[in-house]
C-alpha cells in the first residue's frame, strides 16, 4: 500500500518534470505513481509522450487509462484531445461524450475542446454552436479566440475582424499590470485569432504587428509564431533546424528574490546559421534583457530546405541566482 501523502508527493514532482520538460524523468515518476493505483499516472504520462512528440504513444497511454478508470473525464478529454490532433474526428467525439458522462465533469471545458474539434473538421456551425455554450469565467479569453478563428473559417472575415477588434479592446483594458501567466496567454491567444483574421482579410502589415504584439504578451502563442514566420516568408534552400540555448540575465530581482536572476531559455529555429538562429531568437525576449543574451549552446539537428524561417518552438525561462559580488576592504 501507498499513503495518500506519498502519492501526492509523487504527483508533485511528476508535475514539477513536466514544467521543466524533463519527460523522461516524469514518465518514470507516473509509472510509480501507477504501481501506487492513482488515475493521474496516465494524464502524466501522456502528457510527457506528446511533449517529446510522440502522440501515438500518449493516445495508448490513455486508452490503458480510461479502461482502468473510466469515471475520470480528465483522461477521456485529453484522450479526446489528442485523437483531435491526430484528426480521429469520430474517435475524439466519443471521447468528450465520454468525459461528459463522468462524475464532476467540467462542461465547459469539454465544450470548449468539442468545439475546437469541430473547427478542425470544418464543421463550423457546430462548432459555434458548442462554443456558445462555454460559461467558465476562465475560458473567456479562449471562447473568443476560438470563436473569431470559427468566423474566419466560415468565410465570414469581415466579422471575425469586427469581433476581435472588440474582444481585444476588452481584453487589453485589463491592463498589464498583475497578468497571471493564464491570463497573458488567454489576451494573447485572442491577439494572434485577431491577427490570423486580419490576414486572411488581405492586410499583412497589420496581421504582422499584430502577430508580433501577441509574442509581447506570451511569447509562446503558437499561432503567432506561425503567422511571423508565413508572412516573413524568409526561405532557403540551406536552411538548417537549429537548437539554441540562450543565456541572459533579468536587470532586477524577480518577484521576492533578493539576488539578481539569471536564465537559460532554448529555442528551435529553421535558419542558415547559428548566429542567424541567434537573430531570429532574440526577437521573442523582451527588450530589458536583449543586451544580455548569448548563445551558450547551438545543436543543428536536420536540414529543412525551404520551410519558412523562424523560431519554432520556445521553452520556459529555467532561472538561476546570480550573487551580488562581494565588496572587499581595502
Amino acid at each position: 500500500m501507498h499513503d495518500r501523502h506519498g502519492v501526492d508527493t509523487l504527483i508533485e514532482e511528476g508535475r514539477q518534470f513536466l514544467e521543466l520538460e524533463d519527460y523522461d524523468r516524469a514518465i518514470a515518476v507516473g509509472k510509480r505513481i501507477e504501481r501506487a493505483r492513482h488515475s493521474y499516472a496516465f494524464e502524466l504520462m501522456a502528457l510527457a509522450h506528446a511533449g517529446r512528440g510522440n502522440l501515438q504513444e500518449a493516445i495508448a497511454t490513455l486508452e490503458r487509462g480510461v479502461k482502468l478508470a473510466p469515471s475520470v473525464w480528465l483522461l477521456w478529454q485529453l484522450l479526446g484531445n489528442y485523437y483531435s490532433d491526430t484528426s480521429r474526428w469520430n474517435d475524439a467525439q466519443q471521447a468528450y461524450l465520454r468525459a461528459r458522462e463522468c462524475p464532476n465533469a467540467d462542461e465547459s471545458s469539454i465544450d470548449y475542446n468539442v468545439a475546437l474539434a469541430l473547427l478542425r473538421e470544418g464543421k463550423t456551425a457546430d462548432a459555434l454552436r458548442h462554443c456558445d455554450r462555454v460559461s467558465s469565467p476562465e475560458l473567456q479569453l479562449k471562447k473568443s479566440a476560438l470563436r473569431i478563428d470559427i468566423y474566419a473559417a466560415s468565410g465570414d472575415t469581415a466579422k471575425a475582424v469586427q469581433y476581435a477588434e472588440q474582444v481585444f479592446a476588452e481584453a487589453i483594458t485589463v491592463g498589464e499590470e498583475n497578468l497571471d501567466e493564464e491570463e497573458a496567454a488567454g489576451i494573447a491567444g485572442v491577439c494572434s485569432a485577431y491577427a490570423h483574421a486580419v490576414w486572411k482579410q488581405g492586410d499583412a502589415n497589420q496581421a504582422l504587428q499584430l502577430a508580433w504584439q501577441a509574442i509581447s504578451w506570451w511569447k509562446h502563442q503558437e499561432t503567432a509564431m506561425w503567422l511571423i514566420r508565413e508572412i516573413e516568408n524568409k526561405r532557403s534552400c540551406c536552411a538548417k533546424h537549429h537548437r539554441l540555448i540562450i543565456e541572459g540575465v533579468w536587470p532586477e530581482p524577480i518577484e521576492s528574490k533578493e539576488e539578481a536572476q539569471g536564465f537559460f531559455v532554448t529555442y528551435e529555429v529553421v535558419a542558415e546559421s547559428p548566429e542567424e538562429a541567434f537573430d531570429l531568437a532574440v526577437r521573442f525576449e523582451p527588450e530589458c534583457v536583449r543586451e544580455s543574451l548569448r548563445a551558450d549552446e547551438c545543436e543543428v539537428l536536420d536540414e529543412v530546405a525551404e520551410v519558412p524561417k523562424g523560431v519554432y518552438y520556445v521553452s520556459g525561462y529555467h532561472q538561476f541566482p546570480i550573487p551580488s559580488p562581494r565588496v572587499s576592504h581595502e
